[in-house]
């Protein structure tokens, strides 16, 4: 139909991405990253759907009219959570058709396209997967920040607000975090009270690449991206080696380190971006229908 787009996001726990692609496929808008994103599993959606509902309507004139709008959506591995993700998009905009997948799909299309290996994501939570090139096997289990997300940013951001309160941290490292030298215990739980604990427990962790050559910070880096790599050994050694292509902020932030604990397991850190929107636009261009 003349005017028509399609409508592509990735929506992470903590900010979204947005493209829209006219009729001929190319890109007509975009907007982002500095805008909420929605995990459907920890958070609700009232802020997100107002916020970006604005931005679309900004950016879309009028008389366009959206045929289809494909997700890729943090926290949406289950049918529940995805019809959460799926309610909250359409009170954004009008559609044809709405599909929503894994935000580790996204990744693996948009990092590796049709070649093989491990995808990983690491930013505010964490997920992994073996992509054939086509199919993307998840055979770990995901646990949320709460449990689980080993060596991301919420993980990460735990272990600090914990260390904070026992007085593990230097002097240094605490004034770069916190600004100040002390937390106490109820502060930290404040993090934990506050409406999206994951995305405000994780933003400490981003803190830390300002004294990431402090001894402190290099030895909790280590440990949590130590135990990522005994949970990739433990559900996906029949493929290694490989190479593995990450996302997420902080394993671009911190791709130094998360390679050298990865390397011992043969786990080649080879493809490390922000964001996988650029390759996930470039997969939509070529697989247009015709």
């Amino acid at each position: 139909m003349p005017g028509s787009v399609e409508l592509i996001a990735d929506i992470g726990g903590s900010s979204s991405r947005w493209a829209l692609l006219d009729g001929a496929g190319e890109v007509a808008q975009r907007f982002g990253p500095a805008l909420p994103g929605f995990n459907p599993a920890v958070n609700s959606s009232g802020g997100f759907v107002e916020v970006i509902g604005a931005a679309l309507r900004e950016a879309m004139p009028a008389q366009e009219h959206i045929s289809r709008i494909t997700v890729y959506g943090a926290g949406c591995g289950a049918e529940e959570r995805k019809l959460r993700m799926k309610e909250a998009v359409a009170a954004i905009a009008k559609f044809d058709e709405l599909v929503v997948h894994t935000d580790l799909f996204g990744a693996a299309r948009g990092l590796c396209g049709a070649t093989p290996g491990m995808v990983v994501i690491l930013g505010t939570g964490m997920n992994a997967g073996w992509y054939d090139g086509k199919d993307l096997s998840t055979p770990m289990p995901s646990l949320g920040w709460i449990l689980g997300d080993e060596g991301s940013g919420a993980d990460i951001g735990k272990q600090l607000l914990s260390d904070a309160v026992h007085g593990r941290i230097p002097d240094r490292v605490m004034l770069a975090i916190f600004g100040r030298g002390t937390c106490s215990a109820t502060e930290a739980l404040q993090f934990v009270k506050s409406e999206k604990p994951n995305s405000v427990i994780a933003a400490l962790a981003g803190k830390l690449s300002t004294v990431r050559s402090d001894p402190y910070v290099t030895r909790l880096l280590n440990a949590r991206f130590t135990a990522l790599g005994a949970l990739l050994d433990q559900y996906f050694s029949a493929h290694f080696p490989c190479s593995v292509s990450a996302t997420g902020g902080i394993a671009h932030g911190f791709r130094e380190e998360l390679g050298t604990c990865l390397r011992p397991l043969g786990l080649d850190l080879h493809h490390v971006m922000p964001d996988p929107m650029e390759g996930i636009i470039a997969w939509h261009r070529a697989h247009r229908p015709h």
